[in-house]
């Protein structure tokens, strides 16, 4: 059983959307059994540019269902079906969001048309909605509006269920349908996890932990470990009586935790991870010359930590190398590798003041994050490159309490590696958002 689902929104910042309207057709390979069309009510005002694109406006909105009052038919409408939805990530993510705000952790199995056209329908120019179907001559109406998508996608799905000659659509029902076929204490023990980030533990019959593990998604994880083929997945199933979690709000929060609990455990069955030091960077500036000093060897006033010397050579090429009046040169292992004769130009402060801040020894900072629930967010706490732990805030308070902070600290050991995963997760991550405590 298939439900058939669309979404239109308010827009603006991720994972603070509301939902303004909402179509979901059951369908059972061959008709539509049940449906649910309605507008909703997001109690927050719809983005200027949404509302020109799907003609919802806020006025239309007021006297609409709140969304808690449509959950329940929802539940109803969707149990025991994949969900599908073209760009599936986006509509579940909104449907799941709302009735986290509710306390309910909702869950389905999910099928996106768009990488199933993709698979079956490799030629086409374009895999947005409106563009496929008409390509295949497959009618569209009512187009950004939750019930003439859904019911486009209804027939998109169609048309690839009679292209699906290598069964690739049932053989993933198949699959998911195999979960039911586990043993009730590990069918329980996967329903129990949420569909949250997070870290987990298997334990066995004498409450011992057998595998660790961390996920963007418990449950999905989880479920993936049971259903595996191999030798470990074998004795994972054979051992394991209880499945222990714990939600983290933030990837970065979940893989220190992870990476805390490897390096110190002593049990059996857990891998350690291979132990290497980071190579750091650190700098000095001596008249118009800068010295970069990459090292493989532990800097005690590193100004970050990077996988190796090359990593942190290229990071330094590409931003620093040549810094506006300033004489460059890069030093690896006590060995020169780059120099070049200074830039001249008036606009040194900006680029130097780009270089003073990357030098995170001399920073007080709060890697801020997402949070276990949509009103919460998360904090990594780092001063002068130490790792002092992580906690969580609600957002109707102020973070920059140093009080505060302080006592909603939960500690994490200090090692360079961890350390490693927040400076490349900061270099990765452009928009990260950090807070600077004063000093």
């Amino acid at each position: 059983m298939y439900a058939i689902v669309d979404v239109e929104t308010t827009g603006g910042k991720y994972n603070e959307e509301g939902i303004t309207e909402i179509a979901i057709y059951k369908y059972d390979g061959n008709e539509i059994v049940d449906h649910l069309i309605s507008l909703v009510n997001p109690e927050k005002p719809i983005q200027p540019f949404v509302q020109k694109l799907t003609g919802i406006n806020n006025a239309m909105l007021v006297n609409a269902p709140k969304f808690y009052e449509l959950a329940k038919r929802i539940i109803e409408i969707t149990n025991g079906c994949f969900l599908v939805a073209h760009n599936a990530e986006f509509d579940y993510r909104m449907i799941r969001n709302e009735f986290s705000r509710l306390g309910y952790d909702f869950y389905a199995q999910t099928i996106d048309t768009v990488r199933l056209a993709q698979k079956l329908l490799p030629n086409q120019e374009a895999y947005s909605l409106g563009k496929l179907v008409r390509s295949l001559g497959i009618p569209i109406a009512d187009r950004h509006r939750a019930s003439g998508d859904a019911l486009a996608t209804l027939k998109l799905f169609r048309y690839l269920l009679e292209r699906d000659t290598e069964r690739e659509i049932l053989q993933s029902v198949i699959k998911s349908e195999r979960t039911n076929e586990l043993e009730p204490r590990i069918f329980d023990a996967i329903q129990k996890c949420p569909s949250a980030v997070g870290v987990f533990f298997f334990h066995d019959k004498n409450g011992q932990i057998i595998h660790a593990g961390k996920s963007s998604n418990i449950r999905k994880k989880v479920n993936q470990y049971f259903l595996g083929k191999e030798p470990w997945n074998n004795f994972l199933r054979e051992n394991t009586y209880e499945v222990t979690y714990e939600r983290t709000g933030s990837e970065l929060i979940a893989d220190l935790k992870l990476l805390e609990f490897l390096e110190t455990t002593t049990l059996k069955y857990v891998h350690k991870p291979r132990k290497s030091q980071p190579a750091s960077w650190s700098f000095k500036i001596e008249d118009q010359t800068i010295v970069h000093t990459i090292s493989s060897r532990k800097q005690n006033q590193a100004a970050q930590y990077f996988s190796g010397a090359s990593d942190a050579n290229k990071y330094v090429r590409a931003h620093f190398s040549h810094l506006l009046n300033f004489k460059t040169q890069i030093v690896i292992n006590d060995k020169i590798v780059f120099e070049n004769e200074v830039v001249q130009s008036e606009e040194q402060d900006a680029k130097l003041a780009e270089l003073e801040k990357a030098n995170l020894h001399k920073r007080d900072i709060l890697v801020v994050g997402q949070g276990r629930t949509y009103s919460e967010r998360s904090f990594i706490r780092l001063k002068n490159n130490e790792l002092l732990g992580y906690g969580f805030f609600d957002l109707n308070f102020q973070i920059a309490n140093l009080d505060k902070i302080e006592k909603n600290t939960v500690p994490l050991i200090h090692a360079p590696a961890r350390v490693l995963l927040i400076h490349r997760f900061l270099r990765r991550q452009k928009f990260a958002k950090t807070i600077d405590l004063p000093s």
